[in-house]
């Protein structure tokens, strides 16, 4: 049974020329476990470079902003990862700590939110890209919070250094 192939062309996107890609649908019954593959013919960059803009790199900046509005708006755990900074933030204010564990304290702080900004912009992807249940979608929805509370409980191991003989 031959393969169908279905040829779409892709837009530009930042200083890639479009291109033709190549998606190849597996024609077996169990559709389900089968990834789609994908070739790319060319992905040349501009021949022609881009001019610096402070407009542009102002425009960046607002789509940034829009993305942490976006993350901060629609996932929940972000919200208790903030309200724990935030205590633990004031629990350092109180307690005056040094700033080599301040300096710990906004490291992890930041890696916890980065960790589950990366985690939510999986999620969105994979929700937009496979709409019906999956495994292998399971399993990097699953692999991306693992991430998380890696993260989580790499930053609750350093509050404990922390704060820990402050409290003893």
């Amino acid at each position: 049974m031959p393969i169908p192939t279905k040829t779409t062309s892709v837009p530009k996107i930042r200083g890639i020329k479009k291109r033709k890609v190549d998606v190849f649908a597996a024609a077996i019954a169990d559709e389900a476990s089968t990834p789609l593959s994908m070739s790319v013919e060319s992905s040349e960059i501009l021949d022609t470079p881009q001019e610096f803009s402070l407009i542009k790199r102002a425009k960046s900046f607002t789509y940034a902003g829009r993305g942490l509005y976006v993350f901060v708006k629609s996932t929940h755990n972000a919200w208790i990862h903030l309200v724990v900074l935030a205590v633990a933030i004031a629990l350092g204010l109180y307690l005056h700590i040094t700033v080599v564990e301040w300096m710990m304290l906004v490291l992890v702080g930041g890696f916890v939110l980065a960790a589950e900004a990366f985690n939510t912009a999986i999620e969105i992807d994979i929700d937009l890209t496979s709409p019906e249940y999956h495994p292998y979608a399971r399993d990097t929805k699953d692999v991306a919070a693992g991430a998380v509370l890696i993260a989580a409980t790499t930053a609750l191991i350093v509050g404990i250094f922390i704060f820990g003989h402050y409290l003893v």
